[in-house]
Order: C-alpha cells, then structure tokens, then sequence
C-alpha cells in the first residue's frame, strides 16, 4: 500500500484517496461491501459512503477496516487526517482495538498481563503511562485498570 503523500500509480500526479485505498483493497481480497460490513461489524451503507468519500471513518472505524483488509492503521489514520499519538496505547486499550473480545476476556487477559509483570519483574520503558489512552482506546467501555 502506498504511503499518505505518495501517489496513486498511474498518471503519478493524483492524490492517495482513503476511498481509493480502501475500495482497492477490498476489491483486492474479493470482498462485497456486505461482506467486508459483516466481518467489521460496521453498516454496508455507511462503509459505501466511505468509499465514496461523502463519510469520513471514526477512528474505530478505521481500526476494524485495518484490521479486515490487512491494512496499516498509520496509514489510514493518516489518509483520513487523524494523528497518531506518539505514546503506546495501554494493554487494555491495545486489546480492545486489536481483538474482538468480551469485556470479561480483556479484563482476565489484563489481570494475567499483571500477574507476568510481577513474575517475571517486568517494567514499563522509559516514561511510558502504562494507563495511558488514546485516539485508539475512544470506545465506550472504560479503561480497565490493572
């Protein structure tokens, strides 16, 4: 895929779209627009105002598409404007936005992460806030506490 700022290939003066982007690489995986909808949990009717770029994706959005399309999250983020943080994501917040989980798994996979810290002693790096969050975690669940 190519990176934000470069350029589409072809005439190699047009723009990278995220619409492109993503309508590309669905079509690439031999996806419909339903399909692509039931495995994001997302409206087929509002990923097709996506690709047609009347819509603009949620960061949460963007996450779930990444992770269908086997796309870089970098990369649409910064296709639909949004700035990454430039700290981690807490392990809560990672699990929440890369898997497709109960609360009640996120909570013991978070606890089990606690107790391999204090097992192994396990220290965050450098002054990483291991109860940060970010543009990642702005679901409607809390962070979960360790």
């Amino acid at each position: 895929m190519a990176g934000a700022g470069q350029t589409k290939q072809g005439n190699g003066t047009d723009p990278v779209r995220l619409e492109d982007v993503l309508r590309s690489a669905r079509e690439t995986s031999g996806l419909s627009i339903r399909r692509l909808a039931e495995r994001t949990g997302l409206h087929h009717a509002g990923l097709a105002r996506i690709e047609l770029g009347e819509q603009r994706p949620t960061p949460d959005t963007l996450l779930a598409l990444a992770q269908a399309l086997e796309l870089d999250e970098a990369d649409l983020f910064a296709l639909a404007g949004y700035r990454l943080p430039d700290r981690l994501p807490s392990f809560p917040a990672y699990l929440r936005a890369k898997y497709r989980m109960p609360d009640e798994a996120a909570t013991q996979l978070n606890e089990y992460f606690g107790f391999l810290k204090t097992k192994y002693g396990i220290e965050n790096k450098g002054d990483l806030d291991a109860d940060s969050t970010d543009v990642r975690d702005q679901r409607k669940n809390p962070p979960i506490s360790s």
